[in-house]
């Protein structure tokens, strides 16, 4: 029987090219099949906020029309989504560069909290003494910012050694964001 001259080993030009293309072919494939996978998540995701929007839409139908009364839950979760959406919407920026200039070197500020629903913001820190208080919320009541400054709270305290007056403020916001 003859040999045959068959050598597997070798490679010609040919089927390095073809093996560069038949690579390149499937790691397009299987970009292809990432990105659609990626897309089907992506789709069956907003396939889901549509029916948790419209489930909400039509609770809120229902609500209005009178036919279901909504649990207490709902509603205190309502609210605490409205005092978050509040409060990630303030015109922060502009109110705590605004108090930060009203309130000199005597007033140390140690809350700032807006009221969910309105543009009242209640205010809270120490001062030295009552004059440098009245003198704090006198400069809040000439800005053209504030309006309706109410002092809320106010009582010694030993928290700060150099600033034993707590007090806690309201006040109303009218300037723009």
């Amino acid at each position: 029987m003859a040999k045959l001259h068959i050598n597997f080993a070798k490679s010609t030009p040919h089927n390095t090219t073809l093996r560069l293309v038949n690579l390149a072919v499937g790691g397009a494939l299987l970009l292809l099949c990432v990105w659609q996978v990626m897309e089907r998540d992506r789709l069956i995701t907003q396939m889901s906020d549509i029916d948790t929007q419209q489930s909400r839409l039509e609770r809120q139908l229902r609500l209005q029309q009178g036919f279901v009364k909504a649990p207490v839950s709902d509603v205190k979760a309502e609210q605490e989504v409205n005092n978050i959406a509040t409060q990630l919407t303030f015109p922060w920026l502009t109110i705590l560069s605004s108090l930060h200039e009203l309130r000199g070197n005597d007033i140390h500020l140690s809350k700032i909290e807006p009221k969910a629903g309105s543009n009242e913001v209640l205010i809270q820190g120490y001062a030295p003494q009552q004059q440098a208080l009245f003198a704090f919320i006198s400069r809040i009541e000439n800005h053209t910012d504030w309006q309706a400054v109410l002092p809320q709270r106010q009582e010694q305290t030993t928290t700060l050694p150099d600033k034993p007056l707590y007090f806690q403020l309201s006040a109303q916001w009218r300037g723009q964001p």
